[in-house]
């Protein structure tokens, strides 16, 4: 800790003493919090310079060991996404998945990080903030689905990890349907009737 004022108190008889001054950095030495040294100094700047580094690796790799058919846009500005991004001190590693032509291509080898959630848990957010009646179900999903054509069109809200897989989302689709009902508590409705309209009929 660096202090930003001096560490001063009164000892009696107009006196005061200095425990610490301004600028000064303590490091902990045990039990101890002791002012720092050279070696302070040098082991806590090669600690963070090691922690950047392995946060930096950690995100090349996730773009190198990647399939095709998915993408990452990197951002300028640190926004957080629902789903959580890495964060290393003091700044955050984001990445928008995004099916634009000028994206970097990759194979998402921790899909089960930035879409954990299969139908089941997703249905289960959804209704536990809704609190609807009758309840959201997986018709509901696959209509939305149908509507959005998620998985082409939103790869920010699901994955499917090959054609015999479900489909994996994350939270931000869930806050995203919990906001489109509050909007319009007809939303679940009109998915369905749209839904209708796009299957053929047998």
């Amino acid at each position: 800790m660096i202090f930003i004022r001096p560490g001063t108190y009164d000892i009696g008889g107009g006196q005061q003493r200095t425990a610490f001054s301004q600028g000064t950095i303590y490091f902990r030495h045990g039990a101890k919090s002791e002012p720092g040294t050279r070696d302070d100094l040098s082991s806590w700047l090669d600690d963070t310079i090691e922690k950047v580094r392995s946060g930096w690796l950690g995100g090349i790799r996730k773009v190198v060991e990647a399939p095709a058919g998915h993408a990452i846009t990197v951002v300028s500005s640190p926004v957080s996404l629902r789903s959580g991004a890495p964060k290393v001190e003091g700044m955050a590693i984001t990445a928008k998945v995004s099916s634009g032509p000028g994206a970097v291509r990759f194979v998402p080898q921790n899909a089960e990080d930035l879409w954990p959630y299969r139908q089941k848990d997703l249905l289960e957010r959804i209704n536990k903030e809704l609190k609807k009646i009758p309840a959201v179900n997986g018709h509901d999903i696959l209509c939305i689905n149908t509507h959005l054509d998620v998985l082409k069109a939103h790869p920010e809200f699901a994955y499917k990890p090959h054609k015999l897989a479900s489909p994996q989302y994350n939270d931000s689709y869930a806050a995203w349907v919990i906001d489109q009902y509050k909007q319009d508590p007809k939303f679940f409705t009109r998915m369905r009737s749209d839904y209708k309209k796009r299957t053929p009929k047998k």
